[in-house]
C-alpha cells in the first residue's frame, strides 16, 4: 500500500475570521470548501496533528497559537 501525506495547518489565529493574524487567503477557502469535502467524499482519512506549543520567545510581539484556540 502506498501512502501520501498532505499537511495543512489551520490554526485559528491564522485561519478564522477574528483570529489575531487572520488575513483572507485563497488557500483557506480552497481547503475548507474544496479539498476537505473531496477527501471525505472519497473516504480518505483526515487526522489532526496536535502541535507542540511552545512558550513565547524573545522577540514575539504577542501571544499566538495558544492551545484550544
Amino acid at each position: 500500500m502506498r501512502y501520501q501525506f498532505l499537511s495543512v495547518d489551520l490554526q485559528n489565529d491564522f485561519t478564522a475570521e477574528g483570529g489575531k493574524h487572520y488575513k483572507i487567503r485563497p488557500s483557506i477557502n480552497f481547503d475548507k470548501e474544496v479539498l476537505f469535502p473531496f477527501l471525505k467524499e472519497k473516504g480518505i482519512k483526515i487526522s489532526e496533528i496536535i502541535s507542540d506549543y511552545r512558550q513565547p520567545r524573545l522577540g514575539d510581539r504577542d501571544e499566538s497559537c495558544i492551545p484550544g484556540t
